[in-house]
């Protein structure tokens, strides 16, 4: 969300459509690796994860879908928040380009964080 801020104080058209495509897709994306977490808790009623190991054979659905969001949720390119973030750096870029630099390395360091 911290992209999403820097698109709205850049005021570029491209970086408050970026923001406004990011926060949508941010709501969908977070919503749905809580739903991929709560169905594992529900089920099992653990929340640690040495427990889960191999529990891509018994719910291969359930991981092939908390993978893809997961995905997402780093803006892996394809993805609806690859878009937000695309458009968000495009037009902070007219604006402060070292700016630019810093979120970007922010943003791998996040991705490195979820993998």
């Amino acid at each position: 969300m911290n992209v999403v801020l820097l698109g709205v104080m850049a005021l570029k058209i491209e970086s408050l459509e970026g923001a406004l495509f990011q926060m949508l897709s941010h709501g969908v994306v977070s919503g749905a690796l809580f739903f991929c977490v709560g169905t594992l808790y529900e089920r099992y009623h653990i929340r640690s994860l040495k427990y889960f190991g191999g529990l891509a054979s018994v719910y291969p659905l359930l991981a092939i879908f908390f993978l893809l969001f997961s995905m997402a949720n780093i803006s892996f390119p394809g993805t609806s928040s690859f878009v937000g973030e695309f458009l968000i750096l495009t037009g902070s870029f007219q604006a402060s380009p070292m700016v630019v630099f810093f979120a970007s390395f922010s943003m791998i360091l996040g991705a490195v964080y979820t993998l």
